[in-house]
């Protein structure tokens, strides 16, 4: 889905966008004698794989990230929110490439290394359509991404 996606955004041309506005906070208001403010961790994000990243503690620091486990029960929410947000997305695929295809460009315009699709590994469990697709994604994403600045 994500690839089919992104080469939806990578055919979208953009209109350019509108600067804006600037922003002026307002003054903010005295706090009364003896208050705190609080702060509260952001919350957790999911990398472009859609795994959550496990989070390290500083006194782990002779373990590698990836190695940290929990054992015990599987919670389905994440699962949960990622159907959730799937849905969201066949929903209305076309705002959902707009946006990528806006974060595409930034990337681009930042210098960032151009995404790489790694070829399908097997189809064998897919139907003869879907493979089709499936493996032909990777080389038509390669081809339109080869507008992009190439360090090599």
């Amino acid at each position: 889905m994500r690839r089919l996606l992104t080469l939806m955004a990578l055919a979208l041309s953009l209109p350019a966008v509108r600067p804006r506005t600037g922003f002026s906070p307002a003054t903010p208001m005295p706090l009364p004698e003896g208050t705190e403010l609080a702060t509260f961790p952001a919350p957790r994000r999911f990398a472009l794989s859609g795994r959550v990243q496990p989070e390290v503690a500083p006194e782990a620091s002779g373990l590698f990230p990836g190695s940290i486990r929990a054992s015990g029960p599987v919670p389905a929410a994440p699962f949960l929110a990622r159907v959730s947000a799937l849905y969201k997305v066949l929903e209305a695929p076309d705002l959902y490439a707009r946006r990528l295809a806006r974060s595409l460009d930034h990337q681009r315009k930042r210098g960032d290394p151009k995404p790489h699709a790694l070829p399908m590994a097997s189809a064998y469990r897919l139907r003869p359509e879907l493979g089709l697709i499936a493996t032909a994604l990777p080389g038509l994403l390669g081809a339109a991404l080869e507008v992009w600045d190439n360090s090599s």
